[in-house]
Protein backbone atom coordinates (compact mmCIF):
# COMPACT_ATOMS: atom_id res chain seq x y z
CA UNK A 1 0.00 0.00 0.00
CA UNK A 2 2.97 2.51 1.05
CA UNK A 3 4.57 1.38 -2.21
CA UNK A 4 1.74 2.39 -4.48
CA UNK A 5 0.84 5.46 -2.71
CA UNK A 6 4.41 6.78 -3.02
CA UNK A 7 4.54 5.44 -6.57
CA UNK A 8 1.38 7.53 -7.22
CA UNK A 9 2.71 10.80 -5.53
CA UNK A 10 5.80 10.61 -8.03
CA UNK A 11 3.69 10.09 -10.80
CA UNK A 12 1.47 13.33 -9.94
CA UNK A 13 4.80 15.44 -9.03
CA UNK A 14 6.41 14.59 -12.48
CA UNK A 15 2.80 14.94 -14.46
CA UNK A 16 2.77 18.41 -12.96
CA UNK A 17 5.93 19.63 -13.62
CA UNK A 18 5.79 18.70 -17.13
CA UNK A 19 2.18 20.95 -17.39
CA UNK A 20 3.82 23.85 -15.56
CA UNK A 21 5.51 27.08 -17.50
CA UNK A 22 9.13 26.49 -15.98
CA UNK A 23 8.78 29.23 -14.17
CA UNK A 24 7.41 28.18 -10.79
CA UNK A 25 3.99 28.18 -9.28
CA UNK A 26 3.86 32.52 -9.63
CA UNK A 27 2.78 33.59 -13.01
CA UNK A 28 4.71 36.89 -13.76
CA UNK A 29 2.58 39.59 -15.54
CA UNK A 30 1.58 39.56 -19.01
CA UNK A 31 4.21 41.58 -20.90
CA UNK A 32 2.56 44.57 -21.95
CA UNK A 33 2.06 46.35 -25.38
CA UNK A 34 5.10 48.90 -26.36
CA UNK A 35 4.24 52.16 -25.82
CA UNK A 36 3.25 54.06 -28.78
CA UNK A 37 5.66 56.78 -29.72
CA UNK A 38 4.00 60.37 -29.64
CA UNK A 39 2.66 61.89 -33.89
CA UNK A 40 5.38 63.80 -35.61
CA UNK A 41 7.55 63.41 -38.14
CA UNK A 42 10.05 60.98 -38.64
CA UNK A 43 10.70 59.06 -35.35
CA UNK A 44 11.02 61.11 -32.65
CA UNK A 45 14.14 60.19 -30.83
CA UNK A 46 14.65 62.13 -27.36
CA UNK A 47 18.32 61.21 -26.07
CA UNK A 48 18.22 62.25 -22.57
CA UNK A 49 14.87 61.06 -20.56
CA UNK A 50 12.70 59.54 -23.30
CA UNK A 51 11.28 56.61 -22.53
CA UNK A 52 9.56 55.50 -25.70
CA UNK A 53 10.13 51.96 -26.79
CA UNK A 54 10.98 51.38 -30.48
CA UNK A 55 12.36 47.75 -30.52
CA UNK A 56 10.92 44.91 -28.53
CA UNK A 57 12.34 41.71 -29.40
CA UNK A 58 11.30 38.17 -27.22
CA UNK A 59 12.74 34.41 -28.00
CA UNK A 60 11.73 32.11 -25.91
CA UNK A 61 12.11 28.16 -26.14
CA UNK A 62 14.15 25.54 -28.12
CA UNK A 63 15.68 23.16 -25.87
CA UNK A 64 16.93 24.91 -22.73
CA UNK A 65 14.17 26.89 -22.62
CA UNK A 66 15.54 30.55 -23.15
CA UNK A 67 13.23 32.94 -22.56
CA UNK A 68 14.56 36.83 -23.31
CA UNK A 69 13.10 40.25 -23.92
CA UNK A 70 15.53 42.80 -25.10
CA UNK A 71 13.69 46.52 -25.19
CA UNK A 72 15.55 49.29 -26.80
CA UNK A 73 13.65 52.99 -26.14
CA UNK A 74 14.29 55.81 -27.88
CA UNK A 75 17.37 57.44 -25.61
CA UNK A 76 18.93 54.60 -25.80
CA UNK A 77 18.41 52.64 -23.03
CA UNK A 78 18.40 48.78 -23.34
CA UNK A 79 16.97 46.17 -21.24
CA UNK A 80 17.15 42.57 -21.49
CA UNK A 81 14.22 40.93 -19.23
CA UNK A 82 13.99 44.46 -17.22
CA UNK A 83 18.00 44.60 -16.07
CA UNK A 84 19.36 47.42 -17.93
CA UNK A 85 21.97 46.53 -20.39
CA UNK A 86 24.78 48.65 -21.82
CA UNK A 87 23.45 52.05 -23.51
CA UNK A 88 23.34 52.70 -27.36
CA UNK A 89 23.20 56.21 -28.70
CA UNK A 90 19.72 57.34 -29.83
CA UNK A 91 21.56 57.77 -33.03
CA UNK A 92 21.82 53.82 -33.41
CA UNK A 93 18.54 53.48 -32.38
CA UNK A 94 16.92 55.23 -35.07
CA UNK A 95 19.76 53.73 -37.62
CA UNK A 96 18.49 50.19 -36.65
CA UNK A 97 14.67 51.76 -37.00
CA UNK A 98 15.29 53.04 -40.42
CA UNK A 99 17.16 49.95 -41.75
CA UNK A 100 14.05 47.57 -40.63
CA UNK A 101 11.48 50.11 -41.75
CA UNK A 102 13.85 50.18 -45.34
CA UNK A 103 13.79 46.58 -45.24
CA UNK A 104 10.30 46.36 -45.55
CA UNK A 105 9.45 44.97 -41.71
CA UNK A 106 6.18 47.17 -41.70
CA UNK A 107 4.62 45.12 -44.77
CA UNK A 108 5.44 41.28 -43.36
CA UNK A 109 2.06 39.60 -41.96
CA UNK A 110 1.82 40.02 -38.42
CA UNK A 111 1.95 35.78 -37.65
CA UNK A 112 4.32 32.96 -40.09
CA UNK A 113 2.55 30.37 -37.68
CA UNK A 114 2.63 26.20 -39.04
CA UNK A 115 -0.19 24.27 -37.81
CA UNK A 116 2.22 22.01 -35.54
CA UNK A 117 4.52 24.32 -33.58
CA UNK A 118 5.34 21.04 -31.69
CA UNK A 119 9.17 20.30 -30.43
CA UNK A 120 11.64 22.46 -29.07
CA UNK A 121 11.57 25.16 -31.62
CA UNK A 122 11.91 28.96 -30.87
CA UNK A 123 9.38 31.12 -31.01
CA UNK A 124 10.55 34.82 -32.21
CA UNK A 125 8.07 38.64 -31.92
CA UNK A 126 9.55 41.66 -33.28
CA UNK A 127 7.86 44.65 -32.38
CA UNK A 128 9.61 48.07 -34.00
CA UNK A 129 7.41 51.32 -33.21
CA UNK A 130 7.70 54.52 -34.69
CA UNK A 131 5.92 58.13 -34.10
CA UNK A 132 3.32 57.23 -36.45
CA UNK A 133 2.97 53.53 -36.39
CA UNK A 134 3.53 50.01 -34.66
CA UNK A 135 3.91 46.26 -36.20
CA UNK A 136 4.95 43.22 -34.86
CA UNK A 137 5.49 40.02 -36.13
CA UNK A 138 5.64 36.52 -34.80
CA UNK A 139 7.37 33.55 -35.99
CA UNK A 140 9.12 30.10 -35.03
CA UNK A 141 12.25 27.97 -36.17
CA UNK A 142 11.05 26.03 -39.55
CA UNK A 143 7.99 28.09 -40.37
CA UNK A 144 7.98 27.61 -43.77
CA UNK A 145 6.15 30.60 -44.74
CA UNK A 146 8.36 33.11 -43.03
CA UNK A 147 9.73 35.57 -45.58
CA UNK A 148 13.44 35.37 -45.87
CA UNK A 149 13.04 39.13 -45.37
CA UNK A 150 11.92 38.89 -41.82
CA UNK A 151 14.94 36.61 -40.89
CA UNK A 152 17.45 38.81 -42.47
CA UNK A 153 15.55 41.95 -40.38
CA UNK A 154 16.17 39.05 -37.44
CA UNK A 155 19.87 38.74 -38.16
CA UNK A 156 20.23 42.42 -38.14
CA UNK A 157 18.04 42.67 -34.69
CA UNK A 158 20.27 40.04 -32.93
CA UNK A 159 23.26 41.55 -34.70
CA UNK A 160 22.32 44.84 -33.15
CA UNK A 161 21.99 43.28 -29.38
CA UNK A 162 24.71 41.26 -29.49
CA UNK A 163 27.14 44.62 -30.14
CA UNK A 164 26.04 45.99 -26.79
Amino acid sequence: MHKTLLTLLLITIVLLAACSNGRGAIEASPPTAPEQVPSGTPLEVKPTGGNNVVVVFKRSGGFAGVDEEWISYADGRLTLNGEPKSNMTAEQTLQLVSQIEDMGFFELDNTYLPVNTCCDRFSFELTISTDDKSHTVRTIDGAEDTPAEFWEILKLVMAHLDAQ
